[in-house]
C-alpha cells in the first residue's frame, strides 16, 4: 500500500484537529492516521466512495445486445 505523506497525520493530531483531518479527506482523498509510527486507521469521505461505486456499477452492467 502506497501512502501519500501529504495525507498522513499522527493520532495526536487527529484527536486534536479532527475537523482538519476531515477537510483533508474531503479535499485530497483518504487520510492515514499513524499510531506508534505505523499506519493504523484511514479516514475517508464516504461521498467519494459512493461516486466510485456508481461508476463501478456502470462498468459492470451486462447488456443483452
Amino acid at each position: 500500500m502506497l501512502i501519500d505523506t501529504e495525507t498522513t497525520v499522527t493520532m495526536t493530531d487527529a484527536n486534536r484537529n479532527f475537523s482538519r483531518v476531515a477537510r483533508l479527506a474531503t479535499e485530497r482523498g483518504p487520510v492515514v492516521v499513524m499510531r506508534n509510527n505505523s499506519p493504523r486507521y484511514m479516514v475517508t469521505d464516504l461521498t467519494r466512495c459512493e461516486d466510485n461505486d456508481k461508476e463501478d456499477d456502470k462498468s459492470n452492467d451486462i447488456s443483452d445486445d
